[in-house]
């Protein structure tokens, strides 16, 4: 699997608001695709909560997290210690989502220029905020993001990678995109875009949340999706569909019809 830790502890990283710019998404398909990073447990203050967080040491250029360009210093959102993050690559189940985040996105290093791992180091050395000591942690654990097949297709879906949508697949769905929840504003539809859209995997063209809800799906099968901020629009929210900052997505989709990556 080609990632190793250090140093067994209790950790989890926590974070009110992540920046979602700060966020890189690693989706690992089957325990032969080696990522390529040893980890280790480090004590840090983020957001005025001290809290021990797994960290990126080193990254394997030849590796999967390289080519997401995944870099030491970055730490690990909603994610046990290390070495439970180990156990869990060998032992799946799979696909395994990881999150890592880059703390440059954080405070002050938004506008002054260092390096992710200057930013961690900033992080160990940051005493924890004195006028509240014990603030409640909101945990990011896992994505946040609620996958529902509400729809089956009507023929079974073989089995094996062939048939379900992986990432660098073409796809065409219909869909409709809603602020917040089932009942919310209609933001963006295929409906209003003139019928079904095809987009490749993986290529930014949807937000990250639909590139990950997508993941497994066969033909003819519907899904809802509940996306986090996060892995929406973030905190800016999207001026082209006037989405405001800060709110959940909600998402139906059917995949209509999947062109494997050649």
């Amino acid at each position: 699997t080609g990632v190793f830790a250090a140093s067994p502890q209790t950790a989890i990283a926590t974070l009110t608001s992540p920046d979602p710019q700060g966020i890189t998404t690693l989706i690992l398909d089957s325990p032969n695709e080696k990522i390529g990073v040893q980890l280790y447990d480090v004590s840090v203050t983020i957001q005025n909560v001290k809290q021990t967080v797994a960290a990126v040491k080193s990254v394997n250029s030849s590796g999967a997290a390289a080519a997401q360009n995944v870099q030491p210093g970055m730490i690990l959102l909603g994610t046990d210690a290390s070495q439970s993050i180990v156990g869990r690559i060998q032992n799946g189940p799979y696909p395994i989502v990881l999150q890592f985040y880059d703390l440059r996105k954080t405070g002050d290093h938004q506008t002054v220029p260092v390096s992710p791992q200057t930013a961690l180091l900033e992080a160990q050395q940051a005493p924890p905020s004195s006028n509240n000591q014990n603030p409640p942690p909101l945990s990011t654990k896992g994505t946040g993001l609620v996958i529902k097949t509400v729809q089956k297709p009507k023929d079974p879906c073989p089995d094996g990678q062939s048939s379900r949508v992986r990432r660098g697949d073409t796809i065409t769905i219909n869909y409709e995109a809603r602020v917040a929840s089932p009942g919310g504003p209609l933001y963006d539809s295929s409906t209003e875009r003139g019928g079904p859209v095809t987009f490749r995997v993986g290529s930014a063209q949807a937000v990250n949340g639909v590139d990950i809800g997508v993941y497994d799906m066969c033909p003819g099968e519907v899904r809802e999706l509940d996306i986090p901020a996060s892995l929406g629009y973030g905190r800016a929210g999207s001026v082209v569909f006037d989405v405001p900052g800060d709110v959940r997505l909600w998402w139906r989709l059917e995949l209509l019809q999947l062109e494997k990556k050649k």
